[in-house]
């Protein structure tokens, strides 16, 4: 026997027409723009969400302590111990480059292309060229690379990743991006999809298109749809099932500062 509820039941007219009021809110002209839509970009500054370490320029996201990264999150708990202020501190603390980009880094030369070597920021074909150039005409320093890219094509990208959470755009025509392409990998491939062997040489190299085989499409698309979102550090991502209807923010989601364990506790 099921015990009645004491709270009470709405029905379908009053859940709609509170959704129509929550939609209203968020559409109108003093709801955050950051905090629209199924993806959201928190900006480091945000004035609610603020996830930038707070030592000038630093460029990593601040640690679950302090407002600030985990490097200068320890320097400050010594030099506090020493009886140093935290203005002290801060004017005092040099910054730090950063280990992880907020944002899939794209190809300078193919904007649809996710970019393979993030310090050329070339996608794999455009990394490849650039290699082979270097072959035929060794000791090209920086004006040389200017020159090379000026007479580089654009090329097409693969679409978005296939993964039904994911924002991010493919590396490769397999249609995953470089997070859940390894991570398809490491599953040891369910479906069996994959690419030919050698498809850069045979394929796209000579501009032809790669064929993709699948062994079992519904389970590589099971695979697919059973993702979680790639982790970037100042996104929130709500898509799937557990979006809210009205394509803003909800309790139970993901804490915007993007940590693992939460500092907020999200």
């Amino acid at each position: 026997m099921t015990a009645p509820s004491l709270l009470p039941q709405q029905d379908a007219r009053t859940r709609r027409d509170r959704l129509e009021v929550l939609s209203a809110l968020i559409n109108g002209p003093e709801f955050d723009p950051a905090l629209r839509g199924g993806v959201l970009k928190i900006p480091p500054t945000h004035p609610v969400y603020p996830w930038n370490c707070t030592v000038v320029d630093c460029a990593r996201p601040r640690w679950r302590r302090y407002a600030m990264c985990s490097v200068h999150a320890g320097q400050w708990q010594e030099a506090e111990a020493r009886g140093m202020n935290r203005a002290q501190f801060l004017r005092a603390a040099e910054p730090l480059p950063a280990t992880e980009m907020p944002e899939a880094m794209m190809c300078r030369i193919c904007p649809q292309r996710p970019a393979f070597s993030l310090q050329l920021v070339l996608c794999f074909r455009h990394r490849n060229r650039w290699l082979g150039h270097l072959k035929r005409h060794p000791g090209g320093g920086e004006a040389e690379f200017e020159r090379w890219l000026a007479d580089q094509p654009s090329l097409p990208g693969y679409g978005e990743c296939r993964a039904d959470v994911c924002d991010e755009l493919a590396a490769s025509p397999l249609g995953l991006c470089g997070a859940h392409e390894r991570g398809y990998i490491r599953a040891a491939r369910p479906g069996g999809a994959r690419l030919p062997k050698n498809f850069f040489a045979t394929y796209e190299r000579r501009d032809r298109p790669v064929p993709v085989t699948c062994e079992d499409d519904v389970a590589f698309r099971a695979w697919c749809r059973a993702q979680l979102p790639v982790h970037r550090t100042g996104t929130v991502n709500l898509r799937g099932p557990a979006a809210p209807a009205a394509g803003g923010v909800a309790v139970g989601h993901a804490c915007p500062l993007a940590c693992s364990p939460s500092p907020c506790g999200a």
